[in-house]
């Protein structure tokens, strides 16, 4: 009970003072989002300190790209500085059997129906699907995790279609 009276209170201050307080209780394996990158300082070094656990397997690929793992899936999260957005690309190499024609169709199916995840053919015979979030005023740790849930739900989904159209 003492507990939940500390952290209420934590709460009501942070509510009150308009402070960025986040309470963790003991059960909870997230880390705090404890701060937030401005504009100037996004790059993939800040953006995987502000991961949270259930992004834990993660690592700096050899170009110093962010590369996460989680649930068999790989995404990259690359810095487009120059558009001022942060890219979530992950991909698939498609089977030997299916014509670019096909391919193609089952793309523009998944594009017809979903708004904010593209998917693509590429030439080199792989699917691909992107997500662009703007940072223009910074990057919050609590919208960048929950971006990145939504696009490995998307990512999941999109993989399923494509095994169960026999694409991979």
């Amino acid at each position: 009970m003492v507990h939940f009276k500390k952290n209420m209170v934590a709460l009501v201050f942070a509510l009150v003072f308009g402070s960025a307080i986040f309470a963790q209780t003991s059960q909870s394996t997230e880390r705090v989002f404890s701060r937030n990158i401005t504009k100037s300082d996004v790059n993939p070094i800040n953006l995987r300190s502000i991961l949270t656990d259930s992004y834990s397997n993660n690592e700096l690929d050899s170009d110093g790209d962010l590369l996460i793992r989680k649930n068999g899936i790989s995404a990259y999260v690359f810095v487009e500085e120059s558009q001022i957005l942060l890219k979530f690309i992950t991909q698939w190499s498609a089977s030997d059997s299916i014509s670019d024609t096909r391919a193609i169709k089952l793309v523009n199916k998944w594009n017809e129906e979903k708004v904010f995840a593209t998917a693509y053919f590429t030439t080199n015979k792989r699917f691909r699907l992107e997500y662009y979030l703007s940072y223009e005023g910074g990057v919050n740790a609590e919208n960048f995790n929950d971006s990145l849930d939504w696009f490995f739900s998307l990512a999941k989904t999109f993989g399923q279609r494509l095994e169960e159209e026999d694409a991979l």
